[in-house]
């Protein structure tokens, strides 16, 4: 009884961040839609962290371990839309963007890798965080290892599109899928070939990104489609039929590979994170969520979502019990992301300047 109180308080804390000081504002602008996409970050960076401390249990906190590839799927299609946005509208932007965008997510990536090594070692409990490379080779690859997956996607991503939005003039958009098809491509074979980590998680929502791009870019042609009733009534079929694709156990009925069964997920998945992008579209062109308590996690939602991994680790270690284990990987986050963010991160700025 117990566990399902604390289970269901957990939906009703999220729920409250959602809707406290949600307000009714009609607006088709781009950048209202964009402000009140990026205003989610903190409330889907806290999803993420409690569906990694649920992942492998058996309770009513289970689906937001499954719900966490459209959260992924989220950050991938607001990080196109805001490079897409400062592409237009910012002059010069791909003239600064190695420096401003790129070098900046490989020294956030640096900064996430130093301090959760830090905390490992003088951690009690020992996690893999804590494995002190004997050479060059196996430090880079410890580094590889060690940084999380959709941050070394992401930075492939950036530099797909630094490639194709500063040297192309035409046909940007369709060289960037194309590129972003071919990386999967290559990523698959690795892992089909050589197990080398590139899992269902890194095709699982990465449409959401050229998504993105092509959203803001073909935003007034887009917007009207899906507000239309026939638009709304097909984005929810999306949505419906990708999570009911996603649900069928391929493996049982088709007989393929392991490897061959997790890109038909991969599939579907995508399909699932385009109908709820579409939706969510739909309910912030008449929605604007706002209140302190999620203005203060998406202040710190980069961070939060960095420094998870080590507390899970050992908090795993320690053989929680998956309560305990939110309780502990959230309070220790949120301490060790707010001294981060104030001491390195940390500037005067809007909410809209941290994905652009």
């Amino acid at each position: 009884m117990v566990q399902i109180i604390f289970c269901l308080s957990i939906y009703i804390l999220l729920a409250l961040m959602l809707f406290i000081g949600c307000k009714p504002g009609e607006s088709s602008i781009s950048d209202d839609v964009f402000f009140r996409l990026n205003s989610l970050r903190g409330l889907f960076a806290l999803e993420i962290i409690i569906g990694h401390c649920v992942r492998f249990e058996s309770c009513l906190l289970t689906p937001l371990g499954n719900f966490m590839l459209i959260s992924v799927g989220y950050f991938f299609f607001i990080s196109g839309f805001g490079l897409a946005r400062s592409f237009h509208t910012k002059q010069g932007y791909m003239d600064r963007f190695i420096k401003h965008r790129f070098l900046h997510l490989l020294f956030i990536a640096a900064i996430a890798l130093i301090i959760t090594t830090i905390i490992a070692y003088i951690s009690p409990v020992k996690t893999d965080f804590q494995v002190t490379p004997s050479s060059l080779p196996i430090l880079l690859l410890s580094i590889r290892a060690r940084t999380n997956w959709y941050i070394r996607e992401l930075i492939i991503l950036y530099f797909v599109f630094y490639l194709c939005y500063r040297f192309l003039h035409t046909h940007k958009k369709t060289v960037l899928c194309l590129a972003i098809f071919s990386v999967c491509t290559v990523l698959f074979y690795l892992e089909y070939r050589y197990s080398l980590g590139y899992t269902r998680c890194w095709y699982a929502s990465i449409v959401c990104f050229p998504l993105g791009i092509i959203t803001y870019e073909y935003y007034d042609k887009i917007i009207p489609t899906i507000t239309t009733a026939k638009g709304k009534m097909f984005s929810v079929s999306i949505l419906l039929g990708g999570l009911i694709l996603s649900l069928i156990n391929y493996p049982s009925l088709t007989g393929l590979k392991f490897e061959i069964t997790e890109m038909i997920y991969a599939f579907f998945n995508n399909i699932l994170c385009i109908g709820f992008i579409a939706v969510l579209l739909i309910a912030l062109l008449n929605l604007v969520p706002g209140n302190r308590i999620l203005r203060f996690f998406t202040s710190i939602s980069t961070e939060i979502y960095l420094f998870q991994f080590i507390f899970i680790s050992i908090a795993e270690k320690m053989q929680l019990s998956y309560p305990w284990k939110i309780a502990f990987v959230l309070t220790l986050d949120i301490i060790v992301s707010v001294i981060v963010n104030r001491l390195i991160f940390y500037k005067p700025r809007t909410c809209l300047s941290k994905s652009s």
